[in-house]
Order: structure tokens, then C-alpha cells, then sequence
């Protein structure tokens, strides 16, 4: 039996292939193993990164994917069950590193809210110059919008779905501490936090799609300051 590109949404849920278990200690033999293992693990998602902005997810192919990371087809399947077991596995990794980011800058500033709001949003913008490719696979999957209220994007691609709502809700929870440190701070009005960080990230996703689209020369950071002071600020005169 051959192996199908897309799992059935009525079959056994994709999933990545756990690295082989070791015991511990582990001998430089099977560190080395490891090491070997997230790096072509790496290999894949970078490959599959690359296809799906070519290709797109849904036209994207297992065996295009082997090819782009110098592996057989057969190969593939001992690290992720499908490509959506592929994607799930990016968003998750993806949007993780970003909220590790987001949540190391918020752990060690010590700035006021406006000073912090603007080096978070830095953060997030430098993250998108670096990962355009994926940026663009983002919001092809979830247009703006359809990831925090559950949209059709979520829902065609299963796991892949849940995995970006759950960094949404995350990353909507680390900018609503912001804001209410504002708040206190009597810095900006007493508007309820959750909405005010929905806002924050649906402005930066949007000017960010934007951005993409138009594929002008220099860096979505750039684009920051009209963000924050549209945000911060109103366009009222």
C-alpha cells in the first residue's frame, strides 16, 4: 500500500515520528545519534518550508519535499507520518521560537510600558523579516483574522490548525500582561487587555500580510513605528 500525502480527516491523526528513546546517560554514540536526528529533522522542515511557499501546502507533495532535503521519499516517513504531520510540526516550532522570544524580552525589561510595548513589537517584526517564507505560508494558511476565531484555515488543516490557535492564545496572553502593565501605569486608558492585545496582533499580522504582498525593498521592521502610533495613538488629528 502506498503512502498518501494527506492523512484522512477521518483516519488516525498525523504525527511526527518521536526521536529513538535512549536511556540515561546517554554514550557519545547516541548523543551523537541525537544530534544527527533534530538536525535532519531540521533538514525537513526547512525543505517543507520551501515547498509549501513554492507549491503551496495543499498542491505540495511528500516526494517534493524528500527531494528538496536530499532524502528518498521512503526515508521521510521515519521522521513525520505526512505532510501534515510535517506542518503541524513548523507552526509549533515556528511560533514557539517566537513566543520564547516575546517571553525572554518581556522577562528581562524592566521598561516602562511604552518603551517594552515598542521593543516586543521589534521582536515580532525582526521575526517576520527572518522567516518570510514562512510568514507567507502563515498567512496563506490563516488569513488574518481566522486563526483567533477559529476560521476555515484552522479547520482544513487539523493538528496544524490547533497548533497555531494554541500560539495565538499564548501570544494574545503575553501582550494582555503588557497592556494591563500599562494600565496600571496610568499610561493608557482602562480598555480590557484581551481585546486591546487581539488588536496589537491583528494589526501587526495585517500590515505585515500587507507587506509581504507588496515585497518592497527593505524590512517589515520598518513599518513598526506606523503601527505603534496607530495603536498607541488613533489617526484621530
Amino acid at each position: 500500500m502506498s503512502r498518501s500525502d494527506d492523512t484522512s480527516r477521518g483516519g488516525t491523526p498525523p504525527r511526527e515520528i518521536d526521536e529513538p528513546e535512549a536511556d540515561e546517560p546517554r554514550s557519545p554514540r547516541e548523543m551523537r545519534k541525537a544530534r544527527l536526528w533534530a538536525l535532519q529533522r531540521s533538514t525537513i522542515l526547512d525543505a517543507a518550508e520551501r515547498v509549501f511557499v513554492r507549491d503551496g501546502y495543499h498542491a505540495a507533495k511528500m516526494t517534493d519535499i524528500a527531494q528538496q532535503a536530499g532524502f528518498s521519499a521512503g526515508s521521510l516517513y521515519t521522521y513525520f507520518d505526512g505532510k501534515e504531520a510535517i506542518f503541524q510540526a513548523m507552526v509549533a516550532e515556528r511560533l514557539g521560537l517566537l513566543y520564547e522570544l516575546l517571553e525572554g524580552e518581556l522577562g528581562r525589561s524592566t521598561d516602562s510600558f511604552f518603551e517594552l510595548i515598542a521593543r516586543l513589537a521589534v521582536v515580532y517584526a525582526n521575526f517576520m523579516d527572518e522567516r518570510r517564507n514562512f510568514m507567507r505560508i502563515l498567512h496563506a494558511a490563516y488569513p488574518v483574522g481566522s486563526i483567533g476565531v477559529g476560521g476555515a484555515g484552522a479547520d482544513d488543516l487539523g493538528q496544524a490548525g490547533d497548533a497555531a490557535l494554541d500560539s495565538y492564545h499564548r501570544f494574545a496572553g503575553l501582550i494582555e500582561r503588557v497592556i494591563s502593565r500599562g494600565v496600571e501605569e496610568k499610561v493608557i486608558r482602562d480598555l480590557p487587555a484581551r481585546d486591546m492585545a487581539t488588536i496589537f496582533l491583528g494589526m501587526m499580522d495585517a500590515a505585515n500580510q500587507l507587506w509581504l504582498t507588496e515585497d518592497p525593498p527593505g524590512s517589515f521592521a520598518e513599518r513598526v513605528p506606523i503601527v505603534l502610533d496607530v495603536l498607541l495613538n488613533g489617526v484621530k488629528l
